[in-house]
């Protein structure tokens, strides 16, 4: 089996109204066609080198929605 080489790339913007523990960075991203949203907090390690941490959902709409029944079929498997 082939490997093919798949560029992704994602945008972060800063978070102007975080507020507490909100992301103060939020973007999307789009993986095999799916859409997702990221945050991230700024972060310090032990050396006290910057990074962002994050973590990626998909969009609350996309969460929140009810599964959708599949179509009704006949016994041929005709939909109706």
């Amino acid at each position: 089996m082939a490997y093919e080489h798949q560029e992704l790339q994602f945008t972060l913007f800063k978070n102007a109204d975080a507020t507490g523990n909100q992301p103060q960075f939020t973007g999307g991203i789009k993986i095999n066609g799916i859409e997702y949203e990221l945050a991230g907090w700024p972060k310090q390690d032990k050396n006290g080198k910057t990074f962002i941490a994050g973590k990626g959902q998909l969009p609350r709409q996309a969460q929140e929605a009810p599964p959708q029944a599949p179509p009704e079929q006949d016994e041929d498997g005709n939909i109706f």
